[in-house]
């Protein structure tokens, strides 16, 4: 259809028109644009073909997601947060951003806040000032409840930290709901899965929960 509609308008029916007519140059101009409309043609569909491998590959990130496999590399994660910051670079993204979901609980409400890092700053020598204590342990005044606090609070204090999947790429806790806001969900990057967004919590009281405190 789509050659049809261009045929339509760039091209009419040809006459045999005299060298010396007005319409003989105009008409030569025409038939000049329709003998390259094939090539033209040609290529539009060669770019359309070889974008779809990448769209498909981006639809079906979700779908060629295996359990099993998100359960062991998040808690490859968790474990990592053991070792130290050498072994968690392996779990991040190269490129593109990270976004971070921070809960916070107060008297009567939850505050939810949202931001979205370049993957590049999160292990630089001068991390975002709003990581702080995130991803790295402060240990004179960690907050509780921050996403390294709970990955290493809840293997310490409370074993075993199981896993399961609740959404597209999502993994939570085994013993909490799919909304929880501890989380963690991933991509494809290389031939890999590093995460894509992370969730943890803060809290205006100390939290009566088995892994903290």
């Amino acid at each position: 259809m789509l050659a049809r509609r261009e045929i339509g308008t760039i091209g009419e029916p040809i006459g045999r028109p005299s060298a010396g007519s007005p319409s003989f140059a105009r008409k030569a101009m025409r038939l000049s644009s329709l003998s390259r409309l094939p090539t033209l043609l040609a290529a539009t569909v060669a770019a359309t073909l070889s974008s779809a491998p990448i769209h498909a590959q981006a639809a079906n990130t979700a779908a060629s997601a295996d359990t099993a496999e998100l359960i062991a590399r998040t808690g490859a994660l968790a474990e990592a947060f053991l070792d130290g910051e050498g072994r968690l670079r392996g779990f991040f993204p190269q490129r593109g951003s990270v976004t971070y979901v921070h809960t916070e609980h107060l008297d009567g409400r939850d505050s939810v806040v949202v931001r979205a890092y370049p993957a590049a700053s999160l292990f630089s020598p001068t991390p975002p000032a709003s990581l702080l204590g995130v991803l790295d342990m402060s240990y004179e005044r960690q907050p509780v409840g921050l996403f390294v606090h709970q990955m290493k609070s809840r293997q310490v204090i409370s074993p075993p930290l199981r896993w399961k999947r609740v959404g597209a790429t999502r993994v939570v806790p085994a013993d909490e709901p799919a909304n929880a806001p501890f989380f963690v969900e991933w991509r494809r990057e290389g031939g890999r899965w590093v995460v894509s967004a992370f969730g943890d919590e803060g809290f205006q009281r100390v939290p009566k929960r088995k892994w903290c405190c």
